[in-house]
């Protein structure tokens, strides 16, 4: 697998990081693993715009994940968008978590702030979707 610059500042790798996620991902059918990668560059070019408001690095902690990984996640839904690429969990220093906070109420998909870990979820379902 090539580690794909998807923008300025992240690459494909970065979004495969869950348990398993890599070598998913890299046995996927091809028109799926298409889609996938279409997922996950769409999610990493919103991200990137969030970035760069922002003026700080996002680290994704959680991308593509596998339903057997997700299954164990507490908390963790079936259906959720990190199986097939379109949901990112991720972090930033403390000092911009507040901006953040205010800008991603504009988000449009999925958004969520996990206050006790201190980590935003983001996805790019339809609609505006907020938990």
């Amino acid at each position: 697998m090539s580690d794909e610059q998807l923008t300025a500042s992240f690459n494909l790798s970065e979004f495969l990081t869950s348990p398993g996620a890599a070598y998913y991902y890299q046995t996927l059918p091809i028109n799926i693993q298409h889609q996938v990668f279409t997922n996950i560059s769409n999610l990493a070019h919103r991200l990137q715009a969030v970035r760069d408001i922002l003026a700080c690095p996002i680290t994704i902690t959680s991308g593509l994940r596998t339903k057997e990984h997700n299954a164990v996640l507490h908390g963790a839904v079936s259906d959720s968008t990190h199986l097939d690429g379109r949901g990112a969990d991720w972090v930033i220093s403390e000092e911009y978590i507040n901006k953040a906070r205010v800008l991603l109420n504009n988000w449009s998909g999925g958004y969520h702030w996990y206050p006790e870990d201190r980590h935003f979820h983001t996805d790019t379902r339809d609609g505006k979707f907020r938990w």
